[in-house]
């Protein structure tokens, strides 16, 4: 797994939204789950603080890696931790198109509905 994947998760998994969002270039695409797609470092951000603002935590179990050239895919086992401090796991598969360090497009295939029920 490359370096630039481990700091990104390392920011993810600090529940970073602007380090996340920093990734993207100025026209880059979040495509997350079922959510209508995000365009730019700032709705990014905001979106992902939203998000992060809804849970106590979380982390990222890398299950399977594939980088090449511009494209990283990866499987996750993502463990929630809710404002309970209960947890759930749910399955995620992530893909990026990257531009040298920074992300053109990202697509989160994640069903939340176990999160929050």
């Amino acid at each position: 797994m490359s370096a630039w994947l481990k700091d990104l998760y390392r920011k993810v998994d600090a529940m970073d939204a602007k380090g996340f969002a920093d990734v993207f270039l100025p026209d880059g695409v979040l495509q997350w789950a079922n959510a209508e797609p995000l365009r730019g470092p700032a709705p990014i951000e905001q979106t992902i603080a939203g998000f992060f603002g809804t849970i106590a935590g979380l982390r990222h179990e890398f299950v399977n890696v594939v980088e090449h050239g511009e494209h990283v895919f990866f499987e996750a086992r993502v463990t929630y931790t809710r404002k309970d401090g209960s947890h759930v796991s749910v399955n995620a598969c992530t893909t990026f198109r990257r531009n040298g360090d920074k992300v053109a497009h990202c697509s989160v295939y994640v069903d939340l509905a176990p999160l929050y029920a």
